[in-house]
């Protein structure tokens, strides 16, 4: 081989990885975005299978979001171009059982927050994409984008008739909970 045709398919090489490289970046993944019963090897098998860090179940994992905050309406937003799921930044001001922050989401929706009535809880799937594997939020597994106030966010998803999944980002962890016990909520929503 010459060095001229050397050069052209090294070049062609380069330019193919550098391609293949910016389209893993910019890889989207749609999650179920529907309420499921879920058991524990359910949330292990989600966590393992998109790379979810979980502190007791999954720790050497680290899935990649692509984080931007946004003002929408005076209304402080996150948009996570990987998953196509726009986040409340904060989240609920206190803790509440289930029933109360179905009214306070109900109320966020008739308000229109950032412009949209679509809010809900997220699935467990989408909560724990928001875990990190190191400590960014001063004591908490989750990026500096969201407040640091919301520690652990409900789910939608079921483990019981009277238990919840939640992710907690104090201790790194998805775990369930009963629903009159007092978690955060942090709505989000999809743009697909």
């Amino acid at each position: 081989m010459d060095i001229l045709t050397r050069e052209r398919k090294s070049n062609y090489l380069a330019a193919n990885t550098h391609a293949n490289q910016h389209n893993l970046k910019t890889q989207r993944l749609k999650l179920r975005s529907s309420y499921e019963n879920c058991t524990k090897e359910d949330i292990e098998r989600i966590l393992k299978k998109y790379n979810f860090f979980n502190r007791f179940r999954n720790e050497t994992r680290n899935f990649s979001n692509d984080f931007e905050l946004k003002t929408i309406n005076r209304d402080k937003v996150v948009i996570d171009h990987t998953t196509k799921l726009i986040w409340h930044q904060s989240g609920s001001l206190e803790k509440m059982d289930l029933n109360k922050e179905w009214n306070w989401k109900e109320k966020l929706n008739q308000n229109e927050y950032a412009g949209y009535s679509d809010w809900r809880l997220p699935t467990a799937a989408e909560a724990a994409s928001l875990l990190k594997s190191k400590n960014k939020n001063t004591d908490l597994f989750i990026d500096p984008v969201f407040d640091e106030q919301q520690k652990s966010i409900w789910t939608c998803d079921h483990y019981s008739a009277h238990s919840v999944w939640c992710v907690n980002f104090s201790t790194g962890c998805v775990r369930n909970y009963n629903i009159y016990y007092g978690h955060y909520s942090r709505p989000v929503r999809s743009f697909y």
